[in-house]
């Protein structure tokens, strides 16, 4: 897979730099949202009562994927010592692996709103259904999302560790993990943030796509990353209004990402108007001098005849 490539970019009214990360990628991901704000809170609504439903299933002792949670448990209980399963260790295993199957889960919809945000972007038609618009490619976004998950694991299980020989008692130590960790888990999903975007525009396998998001911000790979934390907390502060501010916040974080995709893969855009090489006609002078300022003045037209203008 070649990085950057990739379609042009309109409808929004806004052009950013193609290659460069641009803070104004959230203006634009602003003005899109606005402009159909009734179609994205219906996803994001659609979005919540689908993930209430998944949550009850998971909850109630009947439901389908309390049966696969129980299942890992008891898998989980029959590896374990009894006498450990009341360590914090145990707890923060147990809870992981849920947050794994869950995060897979959840990345299939989220990809729906990189899609929406593309197809919008590109000036195409959306509607509340855009969030199954990624459902065709749902194994591999579910791969690239728990490759980014279970990596931030694996280096929390590590700070986890490394906590616990330094005698750091086990619930303590736990609480302690994520704080050590946030750094390292921003920094990662920062550069893997258009993983979920080249999978769906591209059709780039999950290895192809965490390399290819690495790739697409080499050489400014620290403004991306500062672009992704500010873009995620703005993502986040809807949750300050009883919730419902996530409503408008976090589509607009998903979509400033998709934003910032399409201004990283575009072709670079010719001139409209390539410089002209004459200046403006000077009394007396043919042919006119080179021209000075960007596009400078058209040549005076010649005289019927064919011949220069008399001087």
């Amino acid at each position: 897979m070649n990085v950057p490539m990739g379609g042009g970019y309109g409808g929004g009214g806004y052009a950013p730099v193609a290659g460069r990360v641009d803070f104004a990628w959230l203006s634009e991901a602003w003005t899109l949202f606005s402009a159909r704000a009734g179609v994205w809170i219906g996803a994001f609504l659609l979005y919540s009562l689908i993930a209430s439903v998944l949550w009850l299933l998971w909850s109630v002792p009947t439901g389908v994927l309390n049966t696969v949670q129980q299942t890992y448990v008891a898998i989980l209980n029959h590896t374990v010592p009894s006498v450990r399963q009341q360590n914090p260790y145990y707890e923060f295993a147990r809870t992981q692996g849920f947050t794994l199957l869950l995060t897979g889960v959840n990345a299939i919809f989220f990809a729906g709103f990189y899609r929406m945000a593309l197809r919008q972007a590109r000036g195409e038609a959306i509607g509340v259904g855009g969030i199954f618009y990624a459902f065709p490619q749902a194994l591999p976004l579910a791969a690239v999302a728990v490759f980014t998950a279970g990596a931030i694991v694996l280096l929390e299980a590590l700070a986890l560790g490394l906590l616990h020989l330094t005698g750091i008692p086990g619930r303590q130590a736990v609480s302690l993990v994520s704080l050590i960790v946030a750094i390292p888990s921003i920094i990662l999903q920062g550069l893997l943030m258009f993983a979920p975007l080249l999978v769906l525009d591209q059709r780039a396998g999950p290895t192809d796509a965490i390399l290819g998001s690495a790739r697409l911000l080499k050489g400014q790979s620290l403004m991306g990353i500062l672009f992704y934390f500010i873009a995620a907390l703005i993502g986040g502060l809807g949750i300050l209004a009883c919730g419902v501010g996530m409503l408008v916040t976090y589509p607009l974080f998903l979509i400033s990402i998709a934003v910032g995709y399409l201004a990283l893969t575009q072709p670079p855009l010719p001139a409209a108007y390539p410089p002209y090489p004459y200046a403006a006609p000077a009394p007396g002078v043919w042919p006119p001098p080179p021209g000075q300022s960007p596009y400078g003045q058209p040549p005076p037209p010649p005289a019927p005849g064919g011949s220069p203008p008399p001087q």
